[in-house]
């Protein structure tokens, strides 16, 4: 296995780790804001609100991708990134492998039941015998298609990212992202294939393709030097695995089917009134969806901060807790005290929460933080 991965979250400073991870995320989350505005702006360039509404339409089913992203992106990474913090390398295969493959699933259910119910799938969303066909052809591209690399590139990057690899994440969703924005013209223009709304599908697709497949070639690359796993032999759900990834991914899911059925909604309000408030619609979405991002960003951000300080505290403790056992002074602790310190060095990357929930019997947090001081402070006194 690749040493540096394992450097980077055990002895790297934590300000350097901290840069090295979240710079080329930043730099990625900012063309991923232009990008998200893309299809709007380039068929907005048609003057065919038909067009345009089509996208707007369609953009509650593309949506409904982000809540598979983060149910098994958000989830496996998490666990992979708990697995790796102890040093339980199977755990962090098979939770990667069930990321991976579990996207995959749903990705091509997606295509099925788009498949076969299209026409009630259309009605739904808000289409009508105006813009029926331009919708249809967006999603024939961008769902019936290009559900799986749709899903796929974003759930690879969230694995690659999970074992340190924030910059080839980056640059994977980048590569995709950048070549959509120089396809969209082309595909969409009158001076280009003129496809309209399809174009705008079709670029999609292919970027989304491309991204994926810059993910494979990097793990292809890296086999035997990286933690992400899609054997599909190390595919075997379990409980452990399954409990662990949906118990971070469903709440980080729920939002975008909020999301979901309150746009699905407002377009069937919209389109009763034709094909340019809905159109209009579309516009002002884009632009709420810049804002989101923006305040995902900084959630993010917040919860890289309080990771970072988790891991700071965690490592003070475990400096304390070697400088009593090297004195000898570990044989002489109180009980409850010792158990927590053999706790701590069990576990170096647990939350206090985790800690207090491993005593016997198991223990507030309050407490299991007092427990910490106190071995600190026992450490001060060894000291002098």
């Amino acid at each position: 296995m690749d040493n540096s991965k394992t450097e980077l979250f055990e002895s790297m400073p934590i300000p350097k780790a901290v840069v090295t991870l979240s710079v080329p995320s930043v730099i990625s989350s900012l063309v991923m804001v232009i990008y998200s505005l893309a299809d709007t702006f380039f068929v907005g360039m048609m003057n065919d609100p038909v067009q345009n509404a089509a996208v707007t339409l369609a953009a509650p089913l593309l949506l409904a991708f982000n809540a598979v992203n983060n149910l098994f992106g958000i989830g496996s990474s998490s666990m992979m990134s708990r697995a790796l913090g102890r040093k339980d390398y199977d755990t962090v295969y098979r939770s990667s492998a069930f990321g991976f493959y579990a996207s995959l699933i749903c990705s091509l259910l997606f295509s099925l039941l788009y498949g076969v119910l299209q026409s009630p799938i259309l009605v739904m969303l808000g289409a009508n015998a105006e813009t029926m066909q331009a919708t249809a052809d967006y999603l024939f591209w961008t769902v019936l298609l290009g559900s799986a690399p749709s899903i796929l590139n974003v759930v690879l990057a969230y694995l690659v990212r999970a074992e340190g690899s924030s910059l080839h994440a980056s640059i994977g969703t980048m590569c995709g992202c950048l070549l959509n924005i120089v396809l969209d013209p082309i595909f969409i223009l009158p001076w280009g294939l003129n496809l309209g709304a399809a174009g705008a599908g079709c670029a999609t697709c292919l970027s989304n393709t491309v991204a994926c497949l810059y993910f494979f070639v990097l793990l292809f690359v890296k086999r035997g030097k990286t933690y992400v796993c899609i054997k599909p032999s190390m595919f075997r759900p379990s409980k452990q695995i399954v409990k662990g990834v949906c118990g971070v991914g469903i709440p980080a899911s729920i939002q975008n089917l909020l999301n979901v059925t309150g746009m699905t909604i407002l377009n069937n309000f919209t389109s009763a009134y034709g094909s340019d408030p809905v159109a209009a619609m579309g516009i002002m979405e884009a632009r709420l969806e810049k804002e989101l991002n923006n305040k995902v960003n900084r959630r993010c951000n917040c919860d890289d901060a309080n990771t970072s300080k988790v891991v700071e505290a965690a490592q003070e403790q475990l400096a304390a807790i070697r400088m009593i056992r090297e004195t000898g002074a570990m044989d002489k602790l109180p009980e409850k005290l010792r158990r927590a310190a053999i706790a701590r060095e069990e576990n170096p990357s647990a939350s206090l929460s985790e800690l207090a929930g491993m005593m016997e019997p198991p223990i507030t947090k309050p407490a299991m933080g007092s427990r910490m001081r106190r071995l600190l402070e026992l450490a001060e006194e060894v000291k002098a």
